[in-house]
């Protein structure tokens, strides 16, 4: 546990070897770098009264996984972890603003909507630029490519779409920008996504089929995609006979 204070300062956690980290209530402010580069770093709890989170605090960042929001008394917020994780990756300008809503879901879903619906239409290299330090020596991230940025683009895009619809199984019917961008990027980004997730296989997998998007064009690149899969390439070979329910069995589509 972290010892009680007011700021988390500069690069104070910056490369260190940890999974999960509860920051203390008291903690209002988080400087630059603060966790960057935490290769390992899969969840943190963050308290409702954060003021400050610098835009670069999780930087590289990558395994990022469940940042869990919680109150005075220690009642964790209701919005999806994971989806809260996936939003503050795709829009880390927005960090506070995702914090203050994680406790209100109506809220969270009408503001991811808008930003996801501008954000599906923009290109997905949009930013990229290659890595430099910038005086930033002691950050030990690796340097990528402009493929490989569009592909965890693309992918990062689609694993939290699967989220939005997975946390809020209330709505009655499906975004059109998330239908549209999937079909758009069909397998490589909405399959592809599938295949990389560690967590939801099987949620996203519904998803996916009850969309109408395994289709006979696009099963060969399915495949291949799932040869180090076998279950999920069995799922795929055999969706059709599958008697579960279905995903979207009180939606509208």
């Amino acid at each position: 546990m972290m010892e009680e204070k007011k700021e988390i300062v500069k690069k104070e956690y910056m490369n260190a070897d940890i999974d999960a980290i509860v920051v203390p209530e008291s903690v209002k402010e988080i400087g630059d770098w603060a966790f960057a580069n935490c290769k390992r770093l899969r969840e943190i709890s963050l308290p409702k009264g954060l003021t400050k989170l610098s835009t670069n605090c999780f930087y590289g960042c990558d395994a990022l996984e469940r940042v869990i929001v919680y109150d005075e008394d220690k009642k964790t917020h209701p919005v999806f972890p994971e989806l809260i994780a996936a939003s503050i990756k795709l829009w880390n300008t927005d960090m506070v603003k995702w914090i203050e809503l994680s406790g209100d879901p109506h809220a969270f879903y009408s503001h991811f909507d808008w930003r996801m619906s501008v954000y599906a239409k923009e290109p997905d290299d949009t930013g990229y630029v290659p890595f430099i330090a910038g005086g930033e020596e002691d950050y030990e991230g690796d340097e990528y490519d402009h493929e490989s940025f569009m592909k965890n683009r693309s992918e990062e895009k689609c694993f939290a779409m699967y989220l939005r619809l997975i946390s809020d199984k209330s709505k009655d019917d499906i975004p059109a920008y998330i239908t549209d961008y999937l079909n758009n990027h069909n397998p490589f980004g909405a399959f592809s996504t599938i295949v990389a997730a560690d967590h939801f296989k099987r949620e996203m997998f519904d998803i996916y089929t009850d969309l109408g998007l395994l289709r006979d064009e696009v099963l060969d690149e399915l495949l291949k995609l799932t040869e180090d899969d076998p279950e999920l390439k069995t799922r795929i070979l055999r969706y059709n006979d599958s008697d579960s329910g279905s995903f979207f069995d009180d939606m509208n589509l």
